[in-house]
């Protein structure tokens, strides 16, 4: 397996060559998708050694003892070719076997698989996940490794059998002399041996008890396990946790050979409120790096397993492969007729084919409909983005405009974390005239030195952005440090890092006058004082709690900027979020560190004010969400109604300074207590909980007594 080309370099160190002349034309088409996607490594998927091959048909009749020679032998030494050349599914009805049509998904799994790499793959149904992964352990048992036992782990013993049939069928179309069984190998239900390679393929069941499900794989060494439809299997979580340990010392041994190992998960997606869905969903799909084609260039194997554990929770070599069905080549026509012949239910019908993980009964926040908005905003082919620092960023808009974005307002949005692997740091950034998520990332595990520079160098790059973290665990160092690093390169931190000082400018204007004046004629000790005030801190209660985030965004965020989420992994987020003991939080075992820095942006463009001191042109919040549907008109609508319950807010926090004049008559007072009790009657329920009227007025009218009394004394 030394020869097989995966990365860019690997052609430097062998004298394969790209087959353009290949029949096979779905590769060369899906190179030139590749090369169109920014992919550099956009030919390894036509890698052939041998170049006498080119043009020679491996299943014609008249094919010579030495052609047939150097077909085993490219078949041996490289799988792509044996995918591109000679990989068939069996006849249907009497027809000829159908090759191995590549899509952006078989590809990715069997590159992945070959990177050691665990896979979880996930496809609606009927679009050939099983069987691309049966090509796979066809090609692997038959010729790709030797003295090597496979488990194949299912659902029941149909869809077992299923498996073992299709590959017998796979085996059956090759030709005579790539045929590696024989009479003397086992050829039943529930397993195959291949005698010449000592390989042995055998399977499992899901089982109706715990204890029998601990029992799955027990006393076997597996350097490969095939898991198919795990999100359906009971007691996945029991049968894995004993299965997987029996993988570890079987991978070094094939590690040292240079022989394959890995993991292979396929499943569609399932529901939550099922034991395994949420196992697999909690465990895999959520902790998992999501995939992007842009890992074809990394490195070489070392770099990309760098990748994928720094994008992944638990330092983990997990890589999630969602693919809808455009992106495996299957229409919109196509999948209606799908769901129609299906007869499905609705929950049903989008688990099968539409890839959402959702609850049979949902105890969502949010209603169906706002759900589904914010559902349908994904975009799947996202631009990943590998940065120097190894942090993998997922763009949703052109490299070109990412470039225009330098000079313009955008919120950058954290989440934090101690980045130890238990917890993500989430980063979003959004525009705030939009609302649309722009790129997104997920921080597990890293030096939070090397993140910290790597925040540093966004405020650098781009002018214009702010940035709005959660105050707690690490981010009370990384905002002391950016600060530092701020006033180093000549940046105002106050301008560019969300701060209560400018926050609440009318509420303490002594306060912000220290820091409304230009960084050169500021007292040094002003950043030591009021760095307490960076960031929005979300532990406790109060006015920066969580609570907050949830009470009073995220029914707001999903009512006005859901339709522009794109982010996948935030999407499914927010779409597991429930209502627990009256409280809106994650669902146990899962994340919402994402969600957490959407709201956080969405509570700066919305609850934020003096917004003008960052850079932000208030005016323009969020009137780019404009659609021609009716709900975003009602949306618009509704954000005008924001807006001014924004204002009624700046109207009153301008009275209630006035109070603390010390030289207001008692009739002036009454006056502006009126006007004050008129503008708060005009304030919704929720910003007139917030805003706490009655102790604000006896702090300022305390405050007046005792200027009076210091007065006076003068």
């Amino acid at each position: 397996m030394n020869k097989m080309i995966l990365f860019l370099k690997d052609w430097k160190k062998s004298s394969a060559v790209p087959d353009f002349k290949t029949t096979n034309t779905s590769f060369l088409r899906l190179s030139g998708v590749y090369k169109v996607m920014g992919v550099k490594n956009h030919l390894f998927l036509l890698a052939l050694h041998d170049k006498s091959l080119q043009g020679v048909n491996p299943f014609s009749e008249d094919l010579t003892p030495i052609e047939k020679f150097k077909i085993i032998r490219e078949v041996w030494a490289n799988p792509w070719y044996y995918f591109r050349e000679i990989a068939r599914a069996p006849a249907k009805s009497g027809g000829a076997p159908i090759r191995l049509t590549a899509n952006r998904g078989n590809i990715a799994l069997f590159w992945s698989f070959y990177n050691h790499l665990t896979v979880l793959l996930i496809q609606p149904r009927q679009t050939g996940k099983s069987f691309n992964t049966d090509i796979l352990m066809t090609g692997t048992i038959n010729w790709h490794t030797r003295d090597t036992k496979v488990l194949l782990f299912t659902k029941d013993a149909a869809l077992r059998d299923a498996n073992i049939d299709r590959l017998k069928g796979i085996s059956d179309t090759l030709p005579d002399y790539l045929r590696t069984m024989t009479k003397k190998d086992s050829d039943n239900k529930e397993s195959l041996t291949i005698k010449a390679v000592n390989n042995e393929y055998i399977t499992a069941v899901g089982q109706n008890s715990p204890a029998a499900a601990a029992n799955v794989g027990r006393g076997h060494t597996l350097p490969i396990v095939q898991v198919d439809e795990i999100a359906h299997i009971k007691f996945i979580d029991v049968a894995l946790k004993a299965l997987l340990p029996a993988t570890t010392t079987a991978s070094d041994i094939a590690r040292l050979a240079n022989a394959p190992y890995g993991k292979v998960f396929t499943t569609t997606a399932a529901k939550l409120d099922t034991d395994s869905g949420k196992f697999v969903y909690n465990e895999f799909y959520m902790k998992g790096a999501a995939w992007s084609e842009k890992l074809f260039d990394a490195e070489d194997e070392k770099e990309l397993h760098m990748l994928v554990r720094n994008s992944s929770v638990n330092d983990s070599l997990v890589v999630v492969l969602d693919f809808n069905h455009r992106q495996l080549g299957f229409t919109d026509e196509w999948l209606r007729d799908r769901i129609r012949e299906s007869s499905s239910d609705k929950i049903n019908a989008e688990i099968d084919y539409l890839n959402k993980w959702s609850r049979g009964s949902s105890s969502s926040p949010l209603s169906p409909d706002a759900l589904k908005k914010i559902a349908a905003s994904e975009i799947k082919d996202f631009r990943m983005e590998i940065d120097p620092f190894g942090y993998a960023v997922r763009w949703y808009v052109p490299e070109e405009e990412q470039e225009r974005l330098k000079s313009e307002s955008v919120i950058l949005s954290l989440d934090t974390s101690d980045a130890v692997g238990k917890d993500e740091i989430g980063m979003t950034l959004l525009c705030p005239y939009s609302g649309r998520v722009l790129a997104a990332a997920d921080i597990n595990k890293t030096n939070l030195h090397t993140f910290n520079n790597w925040i540093f160098q966004w405020i650098k790059t781009y002018s214009k952005l702010v940035l709005m973290p959660e105050r707690r665990s690490s981010a009370v160092t990384m905002i002391d440090y950016l600060i530092d690093m701020c006033l180093t390169e000549e940046i105002d931190p106050f301008r560019r890092i969300f701060n209560w000082v400018a926050n609440d400018k009318v509420e303490d204007p002594k306060r912000y006058a220290e820091i409304d004046k230009p960084m050169r004629r500021r007292d040094l000790d002003v950043y030591v004082n009021y760095k307490k005030y960076f960031g929005f801190g979300t532990s406790g209660g109060g006015r920066t709690s969580r609570d907050i985030l949830y009470s009073q965004g995220l029914v707001r965020a999903a009512r006005f900027i859901g339709s522009t989420v794109h982010d996948s992994r935030l999407i499914s987020q927010i779409g597991a979020l429930t209502v627990k003991h009256g409280r809106i939080d994650h669902s146990s075992g899962l994340h919402d560190d994402l969600v957490i820095s959407w709201l956080l942006a969405y509570y700066l463009i919305s609850m934020g004010n003096n917004l003008e001191y960052y850079g932000i042109d208030s005016s323009r919040i969020l009137t780019e969400v404009i659609s021609d549907n009716k709900e975003q008109k009602d949306s618009v609508e509704d954000l005008q109604k924001e807006k001014e319950q924004k204002a009624i807010m700046e109207n009153l926090n301008r009275e209630l300074e006035e109070l603390k004049n010390y030289s207001l008559s008692e009739i002036e007072m009454k006056i502006r207590l009126r006007k004050i009790g008129f503008l708060h009657n005009r304030l919704d329920t929720v910003y007139a909980k917030s805003f706490n009227l009655s102790s604000r007025i006896k702090e300022i009218q305390e405050i007046s007594r005792v200027s009076k009394i210091s007065k006076n004394a003068a």
